[in-house]
This record gives C-alpha cells, sequence and structure tokens, in this order.
C-alpha cells in the first residue's frame, strides 16, 4: 500500500494517546465534559486525517497531513495540565525522586546547587530558552524539504512527543523546583533572561510535563536528524543544545530519571522512524 494510504506511525501513537486521554477524562469528569470531548474530537480528527491519505495523495497534501500534527500536540499538551488537575490527578514526584535517590543518592539538581552562580544562571537560561525557537524552525526547516525527508522527520520527531505526551498522562509531575521547594538553599538569581525563561516556563508549562524529559529527548532527535541531514544546523545548535541538557538540571526542572527516559524515547523514536519510513535508495547520506 501507497505510503501516503497507509495510518503513519505518529498518527498511530497519537490516536493511542487521545484514546487514553479520552478513557482518563471520561471516567473521571464524565463522557459530556469539555476535556474528555476535547480528546475524543482529536482521536476524530486524526481518524479522519488518516482516512483521507488518498485525497491529499500529492506532496502539498502529504505536508499538510504532516504539519496539523504539531497543532493537535501543542493543544493537547496545554489542556493537560489543567485537565488533570480538574480529574484530580495524582502526582508523582515523590516517586521519581525516590528513583533519582535510588540511582545517585541524592537528585542531581541538589548536587549542582554548589555550581550556582547569576552568570551560569543567564547562560543556562538562554540554552533552555532555545528549545522553542529550535524546534519551530526545525519543523518549518525539514517541511520545506523533499517530501520523504519531512515525512521521515514528522514521523519520527511526532511519533516521539506523542508517547511522551502518554507519559505526562499517565506519570504527571511537577518537577522538583515546585514539588520540593524547601530542598533548596541556593536561590537561582540572574538578570533579565534568567527572569524572562522562569516566567515563561511559569506561564506556558503545564505543570505536568516531567516524565519523560522532552526538552532533552526532542532536542536529541533534532540534533541527530541536523547531524545526518543538515550538518550546517548540526554545528550551530550542538553547544546550545548540550547546555539545554544541561539546564534541565541545573534550573531543577527535572530529575535525572526524566532525562534518561527521555533520551531513551528518542533512541526508540530514531529506530521506529528508520524502519518506518526508510529513505528512497540514494537518498541516505553516507
Amino acid at each position: 500500500m501507497a505510503a501516503h494510504r497507509c495510518v503513519l506511525l505518529h498518527e498511530a501513537c497519537f490516536a493511542l494517546f487521545a484514546v487514553a486521554a479520552w478513557l482518563r477524562f471520561a471516567g473521571a469528569l464524565g463522557p459530556g465534559s469539555p476535556d474528555a470531548l476535547l480528546y475524543l474530537g482529536l482521536l476524530a480528527g486524526s481518524a479522519a486525517l488518516a482516512a483521507s491519505g488518498s485525497v491529499l495523495s500529492g506532496e502539498a497534501g502529504a505536508k499538510l497531513r504532516l504539519a496539523v500534527y504539531p497543532a493537535a500536540i501543542t493543544v493537547s499538551y496545554l489542556n493537560l495540565g489543567p485537565a488533570l488537575a480538574r480529574a484530580g490527578a495524582r502526582l508523582w514526584d515523590a516517586e521519581l525522586l525516590r528513583l533519582d535517590r535510588h540511582l545517585t543518592g541524592t537528585t542531581p539538581s541538589l548536587l549542582l546547587q554548589s555550581l550556582v552562580q547569576p552568570r551560569l544562571t543567564d547562560l543556562l537560561s538562554l540554552c533552555y530558552a532555545l528549545f522553542i525557537p529550535y524546534f519551530a524552525t526545525s519543523l518549518i526547516w525539514y517541511l520545506l524539504g523533499e517530501l520523504p525527508l519531512a515525512r521521515r522527520f514528522f514521523v519520527g520527531l511526532l511519533t516521539l512527543y506523542s508517547v511522551g505526551l502518554l507519559g505526562y498522562l499517565l506519570l504527571p509531575a511537577r518537577g522538583p523546583y515546585l514539588a520540593f521547594p524547601e530542598l533548596f538553599t541556593v536561590p537561582l538569581v540572574g538578570a533579565a533572561i534568567t527572569r524572562a525563561n522562569a516566567d515563561f516556563v511559569a506561564i506556558g508549562s503545564n505543570h505536568v510535563d516531567v516524565f519523560p524529559s522532552l526538552h532533552c529527548g526532542a532536542s536529541a532527535f533534532v540534533l541527530a536528524f541536523d547531524r545526518r541531514h543538515s550538518p550546517t544546523r548540526f554545528r550551530l545548535f550542538a553547544l546550545p543544545v548540550a547546555g539545554l541538557w544541561f539546564s534541565t538540571l541545573y534550573l531543577r526542572f527535572h530529575y535525572l530519571v526524566d532525562l534518561v527516559a527521555g533520551f531513551a524515547l528518542a533512541a526508540l523514536a530514531w529506530r521506529a522512524m528508520a524502519e518506518a519510513c526508510p529513505l528512497p535508495s540514494g537518498a541516505e547520506p553516507r
């Protein structure tokens, strides 16, 4: 069956997440609740889009089919936190902290207090804030490229995000800085960039987006994709992205196990992408 007529991997994974979210909120809040209806609508839209593959058969149609999903994932991400709060969901911070302590005796954010100083906090806040522009420009960059490469990129990245959202749904957590502020004795003080980043996280986060770390998982996937298919972008972003990974611990947003899960998810998405969307013969770089 032609690739444009079958259900793509990220469509199946997003449908799995939407079903799980609908069941969660229909059970807790009622099938007629706005939250349950939202995910039922997203599921129906995903099914309709997959069924329209024979119509969206040209390059523009196939790319439109890919481009819809970042919007659906953004809507899902923004809704999850408030919806889980309305459903009275328990948070899993204590278990994640316990896993960190089992692995290292503590959680890395506490150890990194000894490094805290304003200039480093500003630099790492800038690295953390890089995620949104890096993610957004990557979507545009590859969407405007050749269709086989665009399909490969979107399928891998959106599969990663769909599974990550399922993690947020099943194991919501707030992160060390919100769940255990009493553990930290050194404040994170910096200039305008530190304050702006903290304000953006407070406003833009859904406050359940901890396990797995998609800041790490998604940026690792994109960086690996750039290394193979856009070396200039890789050289430009490699160091700031490494700073981004470190910042997730330094700025106290994540537990170590979140990063481990995020990188593992990136590796799984990469392998699944390669198997689901092989490039045409001769297109794979040597």
